[in-house]
């Protein structure tokens, strides 16, 4: 496998923070966050400084490499002792590119007046799951449906969503996270979440949730807690289905979980319709565990455990009592 060295990754966030990065390339760049610590602590530190030079519009329209440079040399002084050496080739590049800085903002300073800063951005997704970065470095995982965000952040960072997301949120004080979602609006500072048209589902950190029929009706959710809108009120319970993100991590869990929650689960898994043929069966309990295993593998397991059968029906399957042996 290919190694990459520092240089490449900073001018992959170069691309990412002008908004020129594609969608592969925003994976990769989240993957890398991802990897280690030190990783995210020195993407954090070059989203901060980009975007405190971001507050200058004459600093967008400048070229990619250019502004890199402006930033690269602000993280070397923050980190002087080791990166010095590294940063003495750039030295007189650094210097010229604020020259050429300073130039554009002569020559462009009428025409920038003119050019919105609310130019929107669109992802959308039909059932195969998204991976993708936000401008501050939140990464979501759309399962279905559409999410549309700006292009650059201003003082919060306020986005839309229309079906289910998974969210985790960067941390930003100064700047909340906030998603207009179906019936609700959901605000956070820095976690991970789960959001569709029926709950919002925490996993890490705290989440507040206002109803939109009801402004005055909000919640606090914490870690291991959802929340439902029910007659324009959100309501709190503890999480029960621990397979929510199934269709995410490519896993699913049952500890002592009855045959007809199952089946409902295993059915929103793979998107297929699973019934159960009776009320005495659906009240039987499963406990099994399975990653990245297809349909009829895991319907095999479940009923062998619970001593039925599974046929396939219409679009769908449907559980049954086990013939008798004649």
């Amino acid at each position: 496998m290919e190694t990459k060295d520092s240089t490449y990754y900073e001018e992959l966030m170069a691309a990412y923070f002008a908004g020129e990065a594609s969608g592969a390339r925003q994976i990769e760049l989240a993957e890398w966050i991802q990897a280690s610590p030190d990783n995210q602590v020195q993407f954090e530190e070059a989203r901060k400084i980009w975007h405190s030079y971001a507050a200058s519009q004459l600093f967008q329209r400048a070229p990619t490499d250019i502004a890199w440079m402006t930033i690269n040399n602000k993280i070397s002084k923050k980190a002087k002792a080791r990166r010095i050496a590294a940063m003495r080739p750039l030295r007189t590049k650094l210097y010229l590119a604020a020259a050429i800085l300073a130039g554009i903002a002569l020559i462009s300073t009428l025409i920038i007046r003119n050019i919105s800063s609310t130019e929107m951005l669109k992802v959308t997704s039909d059932g195969t799951p998204v991976t993708f970065a936000l401008p501050d470095g939140s990464i979501i995982s759309l399962h279905y449906g559409k999410i549309t965000y700006p292009k650059v952040f201003d003082s919060e960072r306020a986005i839309s969503l229309e079906g289910e997301a998974y969210f985790e949120v960067a941390k930003d004080s100064l700047k909340p996270f906030v998603i207009t979602a179906d019936n609700a609006e959901i605000k956070v500072l820095g976690t991970k979440f789960l959001v569709n048209e029926q709950k919002v589902v925490v996993s890490q950190g705290k989440v507040a949730v206002k109803s939109y029929a009801n402004a005055g009706e909000h919640v606090l959710l914490l870690a291991g807690q959802e929340a439902s809108i029910l007659d324009g009120k959100p309501v709190i319970q503890q999480v029960t289905d621990q397979n929510q993100l199934s269709w995410k991590n490519k896993e699913l869990y049952f500890k002592d979980t009855k045959l007809s929650d199952v089946a409902i689960q295993i059915g929103r898994h793979f998107d297929v319709p699973i019934t159960i043929e009776n009320d005495s069966l659906a009240s039987m309990t499963v406990t099994a565990s399975f990653r990245n295993q297809k349909i009829e593998n895991v319907l095999k397991v479940i009923t062998i455990a619970t001593g039925t059968v599974f046929n396939k029906a219409d679009e769908g399957y449907v559980i049954e009592e086990k013939p008798i042996a004649q």
